[in-house]
């Protein structure tokens, strides 16, 4: 019921090895700040270890043995519990707020938030910060009943509480809903007062994204493997239904849609308005500004595509994935004829291929460009025009100010990876290329490269830094805002990692850094990161301080 791992589980997580005795560098600042280490005989469960947000603040659950379970947040200590609930500790979105849920006894539970404890009840569940992180609300059984508890008060008790994806604060986090099962049905409870209406049962309550209105599907009937569907927006009922899909509001929240089944067809049904029935509806897909809704429906075994009431002239015999620009005029999907895969470019069908892979707008919505695979080998097209034929090609990459692509190929000579960049091959030959990162201010590229399994390295603007340094590992590249400098962490060996800065490494040696954690501009010259050290295991911050003379020296060749 309450798993407990040993603390080699965390592994996976963290990549560790000891320190050697720390040296101020002369040049730039690192300054260490402990975060504590694991008490004296306890161990972190498995996927505990959680950071906070602003990426400053550490928080794990730990044990000692099967009954003596703790939470940590830095160097702060809980009391000492019999379990943890899985899954906790959790930080709020946007926020250092932290929560947990944890058993004094086996029928004693209480919800710690930002450290202290809430009422206690026989179990607890379903813990939910609102998505600013001020508000909060959880599930609470209590002599076989349930009820929601929500800021720490404990709502009215019921029956029961269904509560997947029938549980959710409102976007702009001052409402909330939830169901709730009575002796005369299931109810909605919104912002504290029960609906009058009574259902058979009801899923997947959602508010609208300016948090005015409220929908869900509502069963009227159940009998055997026959079901009765309703979606309800806002007190009303729209028709009956064998099954309804998800619901979807207009990102303007003034357009609604969803998919049903009907006497064992599809419809799609748009502002209450019912489309004419077929074999079956994709989902319905809103553009970011709400002026176009694009769908898919079958018949006969063809697929046709629809664009704000306006059907496409050919059709398919599949349907992939579909795509708007950023600016919301310009669209793409791919579909599939005689088999072959072709990009549909604004109603323009593309060229056949093999497979279409790794579509993507640029950020100003004037190219596109995906992988494509023929008998040649793979390519990539960039608004519809061909690159030249590789043995294999990755994906491509824009840059913030759209003018520039790239993307990694297998040369055919030499059989080893290289990059391409504006249909140019820049740069050398690796075993294998990691992904792209760009500057916002694109004038800097950097990924990870491969010359062999014990030696990795990071090219910055086509120049291999710190070439002399055999990197075993080699973490993600970040620029600072205004592309000034790069920042990564690399592993020089099993007992040593460092930093490197703008192709520098500098002095302190780390025991390792935790993955997926990524290292944050604070300003054009300051950073911080987490990391552990050993002996401990010891958790720290680290804020390093760039001097002002430091820069990137290189930019991006194009051509």
């Amino acid at each position: 019921m309450f798993p407990s791992v040993r603390y080699y589980a965390i592994l996976g997580l963290i990549t560790y090895m000891t320190i050697s005795t720390a040296i101020a560098s002369e040049m730039c600042k690192e300054s260490i700040t402990s975060l504590g280490g694991i008490p004296d005989g306890y161990e972190i469960i498995n996927e505990s270890l959680k950071y906070s947000p602003d990426f400053k603040h550490i928080s794990y659950a730990a044990f000692s043995n099967t009954k003596n379970n703790i939470v940590r947040f830095d160097d702060r200590t809980s009391p000492v519990y019999i379990a943890v609930r899985p899954g906790y500790p959790v930080f709020a979105p946007g926020t250092n707020r932290n929560a947990y849920i944890a058993y004094r006894t086996e029928n004693k539970a209480v919800c710690v938030v930002d450290w202290e404890a809430g009422p206690e009840f026989d179990n607890i569940d379903q813990f939910l910060f609102s998505p600013d992180g001020k508000r909060y609300a959880y599930r609470a059984a209590k002599d076989g009943k349930q009820c929601i508890v929500i800021d720490g008060k404990p709502g009215p008790l019921f029956k029961g509480i269904p509560v997947k994806e029938n549980m959710t604060f409102s976007p702009d986090a001052k409402r909330f809903a939830y169901v709730a099962l009575t002796d005369a049905g299931c109810i909605l409870v919104l912002d504290g007062i029960q609906q009058a209406n009574t259902y058979n049962f009801i899923q997947d309550v959602i508010f609208s994204p300016d948090s005015t209105q409220i929908a869900f599907k509502a069963r009227i009937e159940k009998k055997g493997n026959s079901e009765k569907w309703k979606a309800i927006r806002n007190g009303i009922s729209g028709q009956v239904y064998n099954k309804i899909f998800d619901l979807f509001f207009s990102p303007d929240s003034n357009r609604f849609a969803y998919s049903a089944v009907k006497d064992k067809q599809m419809v799609l049904v748009i502002d209450g308005i019912e489309k004419p029935p077929h074999d079956v509806y994709g989902l319905p897909v809103f553009s970011a500004d709400s002026k176009t809704l694009a769908y898919v429906y079958s018949k006969n075994e063809k697929y046709h595509f629809v664009i704000n009431g306006k059907e496409q002239d050919d059709n398919f015999d599949k349907f992939y994935k579909f795509f708007y620009s950023p600016d919301s005029l310009n669209y793409a999907y791919i579909a599939n004829k005689k088999d072959s895969w072709h990009c549909v470019y604004n109603g323009n069908i593309g060229l056949a291929y093999k497979s279409i892979e790794g579509f993507k707008f640029s950020e100003d919505s004037s190219k596109y460009a995906y992988g494509a695979v023929t008998e040649k080998g793979g390519q990539i097209v960039v608004n519809g025009k061909e690159g030249k034929a590789y043995t294999s090609v990755g994906e491509p990459y824009f840059s913030p100010d759209s003018r520039h692509v790239v993307h990694k190929a297998v040369d055919t000579e030499r059989d080893k990876w290289t990059t391409i960049l504006n249909e140019k091959q820049i740069g050398l030959f690796y075993a294998s290329i990691g992904k792209y990162f760009f500057s916002k201010n694109s004038r800097h590229l950097a990924y990870s490269a491969m010359k062999n399994p014990n030696h990795i390295l990071m090219v910055v603007d086509h120049q291999e830094q710190c070439r002399k340094q055999m990197f075993n590992i080699v973490g993600d590249p970040y620029f600072s805002p205004d592309g000034e400098h790069i920042a990564y962490y690399a592993m020089l060996e099993p007992e040593k990692w460092k930093l490197v800065v703008d192709g520098r490494v500098l002095d302190e040696v780390y025991g390792g850094f935790i993955k997926t954690t990524p290292i944050v501009f604070d300003s054009g010259t300051k950073f911080h990161t987490l990391a552990i050290r050993i002996p401990g295991p010891e958790f720290v911050r680290i804020d390093v301080i760039i001097p002002a003379e430091w820069k990137l020296e290189t930019e991006i060749r194009s051509s």
